[in-house]
């Protein structure tokens, strides 16, 4: 995972704040990190059905859906991608309602470093892959017919 590309899908109306994440993507040495934008959800959600997207960076504030709706559009629509909130909203109740429905991370837009953007990115796609695996692992298990348990 360390060399493999993250292709990333940035979901954000705003030109200038989508520059400005982009450069920070950009800005951090040694990464492997390619951002395609959609400026809707609209246009989101014909990228995810076309293209091999590892991260959805999420505006929640969009010309034709705005708050946790448009999480869930994501979310329902593409439920193994994980989904990075990224957004102009300081607001901590809004943020533990994102990452109890299933957001990975939520970053307030000008509050974040490149470094810590980036590290926020690799680690939503190790931690969501991971949890894959699990669930692969434990489907397995059951169809093998082994039981997991706890020695005393």
């Amino acid at each position: 995972m360390i060399n493999k590309s993250i292709n990333c899908l940035l979901v954000e109306d705003n030109n200038g704040e989508a520059r400005l994440i982009q450069s920070m993507v950009e800005d951090e040495p040694n990464q492997f990190i390619s951002i395609r934008r959609a400026e809707n959800l609209t246009e989101a959600l014909k990228v995810l059905s076309k293209h091999d997207i590892d991260l959805v960076m999420l505006d929640l504030g969009l010309p034709d859906s705005v708050g946790m709706g448009t999480f869930d559009r994501i979310y329902h629509f593409s439920p193994e991608t994980p989904i990075i909130v990224i957004t102009g909203l300081d607001d901590e109740n809004l943020a533990l309602q994102a990452v109890k429905r299933g957001a990975q991370d939520y970053i307030v837009k000008g509050k974040v470093s490149s470094a810590n953007l980036v590290r926020a990115i690799r680690y939503s796609v190790i931690r969501n892959q991971n949890v894959r695996n699990l669930f692969l692992f434990r489907k397995l298990a059951d169809t093998a017919g082994y039981g997991f348990g706890m020695a005393d």
